[in-house]
């Protein structure tokens, strides 16, 4: 060990810091969470580092203050794997240890498209726990992000091991989604589900899998599960008609269009299609009521106000129609084209004419 200074505490009492003593606080709050007692509790696998565990104990109450070793730089896989090489600490061994620490370094590196040094750290992680799940999963990540295939594989470890981790099975119906793999990415979803019946979004990405393959009944069933979980949503409701309608039976869809008609948006995100259905059946004074009454009372999603053009176009306020067009058209056109269609649907040719929506 190599001295690197002696600090004077006072009373002729001194504490010596050498090159091993910053790894013994790297180790602590890499893999025991800055717990100096669990720490302990495996002392007998780095017996030569509680020299410097002592010493760093001591410090700390002379300082008042917790230490942490990111003061001295931040965490470098190959320097704590050389450290603990070179005092002959088997990671494989240790008993109570945490992984948290480094899950979110590989984490981080991960979503800034670190890749080498996210799967460094995962390597770490799996050489200390073998059957880390979240480790594969993390892995299987890593690799469908950079193209690679293999991640299926690592995916599929992580739901072996785990099979109540989430974002596996997430992480693989997506895969499958994007491969065009529709059927796979369905049975992965529903797998998830059964996991995590509280997922909403996993509902209607079940059914655009399957309405992706033409399998529109087994659309219509899982929103249909859906809807009974959660009656207020009207987007799920307008998917199911849209669904019947596409297998001919128009007698369902215009059941489920009714039921939407009878409702009041409870989610901002179904406010749109509930308008969709609302002008489709001529009422329009009830979107602005209900538009105006968001905007007044929240102060958010500005954008609701385009929908306001049709019933203004509808009852003769054009220039009120205009003014909501040109606002938008100029400062905001993203948001103009995000309700381009559902507008231009709603109003005849003469009508858009007449606010400006064919120039």
């Amino acid at each position: 060990m190599q001295k690197i200074v002696v600090l004077n505490l006072g009373s002729g009492e001194t504490l010596e810091i050498n090159d091993v003593t910053p790894f013994a606080l790297m180790l602590r709050d890499v893999l025991y969470e800055g717990d100096w007692e669990l720490m302990n509790k495996e002392k007998e696998y780095f017996e030569n580092l509680m020299e410097e565990v002592k010493k760093l104990q001591k410090l700390e109450r002379y300082l008042g203050v917790e230490l942490d070793f990111q003061m001295l730089g931040p965490f470098v896989v190959s320097e704590f794997e050389e450290y603990t090489n070179e005092l002959g600490i088997n990671l494989a061994s240790l008993n109570h240890v945490s992984l948290n620490y480094l899950y979110d370094r590989a984490f981080d590196y991960a979503d800034m498209k670190y890749y080498d040094l996210a799967e460094k750290v995962v390597s770490l992680m799996l050489k200390i726990d073998p059957n880390y799940a979240p480790a594969y999963e993390l892995l299987g990540t890593l690799y469908i992000e950079q193209g690679n295939e293999e991640g299926v594989n690592y995916l599929k470890k992580a739901i072996e091991i785990d099979p109540l981790l989430i974002g596996a099975y997430s992480m693989l119906g997506e895969h499958y989604y994007n491969s065009g793999r529709y059927r796979e990415a369905a049975q992965v979803w529903l797998k998830e589900l059964e996991m995590a019946p509280e997922h909403k979004f996993t509902y209607f990405m079940v059914a655009d899998a399957y309405d992706r393959c033409g399998e529109y009944r087994k659309a219509v069933e899982i929103l249909e599960k859906f809807v009974t979980m959660d009656n207020r949503s009207i987007l799920a409701l307008y998917e199911i008609s849209q669904f019947y309608r596409k297998m001919g039976n128009d007698r369902k869809a215009d059941e489920y269009e009714k039921l939407i008609l009878e409702r009041i948006p409870y989610y901002i995100n179904d406010v749109e299609v509930w308008a969709k259905i609302m002008f489709k059946h001529g009422r329009y004074e009830e979107v602005e009521k209900v538009v105006k009454n968001i905007l007044e009372n929240t102060g958010e999603h500005a954008a609701l106000e385009l929908l306001l053009i049709v019933p203004y176009v509808k009852t003769g306020r054009l220039q009120e129609a205009r003014s909501i067009l040109d606002k938008y058209k100029t400062a905001n056109s993203w948001l103009y084209y995000g309700k381009q269609n559902i507008i231009c649907e709603s109003l005849n040719e003469e009508e858009k004419r007449a606010c400006g929506l064919n120039h």
